[in-house]
């Protein structure tokens, strides 16, 4: 058995060596592709981290096709029936209505025009995400996890719809970068991501959605909301002084 084994050792390592090379050859190309939209100056900031985005997860789903599932199983319970997670998973549908509704108020009692623009952009932001996320769930057509390996992943009620991508995932992070960029504070922006990631896994803890389902999310809440803050800045743009010249 011995002569059998170092038999087939050389020709196991030529492959590794192979996949070795294709590996770095794929992480290179992909590093030069990062750079050169790292180098180019776009009016839109959402479209490039959006590309980056696409790039690291294509890089991922390219080196482990089953990445995906392994992480979404090793996440999933048999039996996730956690108070705690299922309350996570619920809270985002409150902070998205709560958030805009005090931006509003708030602005109209102390009739402050900047708090105003910033329920404005919270409320785009919730808005394009939302846009994105419909569209995409039609169109990737992908079935729930549940759905697609019954008996390996269990999800804690039977959701209807669409997996891809994560809508409760895009809303959180819509919301929580839509904070990080209105306020600009680090005890703002850190709770809020901890927040946001936390409803992702509470996504995939509760079995109706794949990993990838919740990072293709994040992205696209991220993105609506510098579009978001780009428009309302484009929208709420001071204009210039009248003066004898322009009249």
């Amino acid at each position: 058995m011995e002569k059998l084994s170092l038999c087939f050792r050389p020709a196991r390592t030529e492959r590794c060596v192979q996949a070795s090379k294709s590996v770095k050859v794929l992480f290179h190309h992909r590093i030069q592709l990062i750079c050169h939209c790292m180098l180019i100056r776009m009016k839109f900031p959402f479209i490039k981290w959006s590309i980056l985005c696409c790039l690291v997860f294509g890089t991922i789903r390219v080196s482990s096709q089953n990445l995906d599932v392994d992480i979404t199983k090793s996440i999933n319970p048999d039996n996730p029936n956690s108070a705690f997670w299922k309350a996570v998973t619920n809270s985002v549908n409150y902070v998205a209505v709560v958030m805009p509704v005090t931006q509003f108020s708030v602005g109209l009692i102390r009739k402050d025009p900047v708090i105003k623009r910033q329920a404005y952009q919270t409320v785009g932001a919730i808005g394009i995400e939302s846009v994105v996320t419909q569209i995409l769930k039609y169109s990737i057509n992908r079935p729930r996890p549940a759905q697609t390996y019954p008996g390996e992943i269990f999800p804690y009620q039977n959701e209807e719809g669409k997996s891809m991508p994560s809508g409760h995932t895009a809303l959180a992070f819509a919301v929580a970068t839509t904070a990080a960029l209105e306020y600009k504070k680090w005890y703002i922006a850190v709770p809020a991501f901890i927040w946001a990631g936390a409803v992702g896994y509470s996504r995939m803890y509760l079995g109706v959605h794949y990993f990838s389902d919740v990072m293709t999310g994040a992205a696209i809440g991220v993105g609506s909301a510098f579009l978001s803050q780009y428009l309302v800045r484009i929208i709420f743009k001071p204009k210039p002084p009248v003066t004898a010249w322009t009249l």
